[in-house]
């Protein structure tokens, strides 16, 4: 009987961790983010020309969409119209007023080719240096210095970002790593397992995992977005869920003296992760609001 409730478990958990609703537009967006030096006193938009008259939900812009009244905005949306480049390079009717941040950002379907035009309403002048840049890597990053009508454009250093992340992900790690291992360690005990070959072999399995789930939680899930995170986190820990008590099923039991059933075995396995994932995500939380980062993807 006990398992049979085993079997019953995994293939249960199994079957949930694959009939989970996938969205389809759930996938890696690039991005590219560019910050402006020289204008920190002036009101001014931002866009990125294309020769695509199509990218995702933006398009060239028609007769129709020209906006006839006089708001800052809407004179910035004709100029941006209006604007002619010999190269064939045209406005996609996304812009951004960025006199406050000095940052524009096209992080959802930018030009993989484009111009930067820059329009500024003190004196009706639009400003670009000519040249075309490429979304270089999936995160691209340009810094933009106007000095009067000259425009200078160039890559961003982004090697002081990567390190301070890197840095502050191995912190983030660690202190998750330490919260999981005391919980689960504490709740093995509670279960019957005190052995030392036992929480020898609970505390390296916890190890992998968490490796494994940080891995894809930094460099898969939240790339993905917002929507993929959340779709696809729960079924990742109910995969490690699975993996887990699949392990301690094998060698628990090998590794003690007093033999536990396999029904206790998996339940421990379950109620560790629960209260592992439910407090670890509270004090994920906590983490982000105190060491904020964001993911950089560079060219390799």
């Amino acid at each position: 009987m006990k398992k049979k409730f085993g079997k019953f478990f995994c293939t249960f958990m199994l079957c949930l961790a694959w009939t989970m609703p996938v969205a389809a537009d759930t996938g890696p967006k690039p991005s590219v983010v560019i910050d402006f030096e020289g204008v920190e006193d002036e009101t001014y938009y931002v866009t990125l020309l294309s020769k695509d008259e199509f990218l995702g939900p933006y398009s060239f812009a028609t007769e129709e969409d020209v906006p006839d009244g006089e708001a800052p905005e809407d004179v910035a949306f004709r100029r941006f119209c209006e604007y002619e480049d010999a190269d064939g390079y045209r406005f996609l009717q996304y812009m951004d007023e960025c006199s406050e941040t000095n940052q524009f950002e096209w992080g959802y379907y930018p030009p993989e080719e484009f111009k930067i035009l820059v329009y500024f309403p003190e004196g009706d002048r639009l400003l670009t240096d000519g040249r075309t840049y490429s979304c270089y890597a999936f995160d691209s990053y340009y810094t933009v210095n106007i000095n009067g009508d000259e425009m200078s454009v160039e890559k961003t250093d982004t090697s002081q970002m990567r390190r301070e992340n890197y840095v502050k992900f191995g912190i983030k790690f660690f202190i998750r790593l330490l919260v999981t291992l005391a919980l689960e360690l504490g709740i093995a005990a509670a279960f019957g397992f005190r052995e030392k070959k036992q929480l020898g072999c609970i505390a390296i399995v916890n190890i992998l995992t968490q490796l494994v789930l940080n891995y894809m939680i930094y460099w898969i899930l939240e790339p993905m977005g917002s929507m993929a995170y959340v779709l696809f986190y729960v079924p990742v820990e109910i995969l490690i869920l699975i993996f887990e008590a699949a392990i301690y099923c094998l060698l628990l039991n090998r590794l003690g003296e007093t033999k536990k059933s396999v029904g206790r075995i998996v339940g421990y396995a379950v109620a560790a992760n629960v209260v592992s994932f439910v407090i670890g995500s509270v004090v994920a939380i906590g983490i982000a609001l105190w060491l904020p980062t964001q993911i950089y993807f560079w060219e390799l």
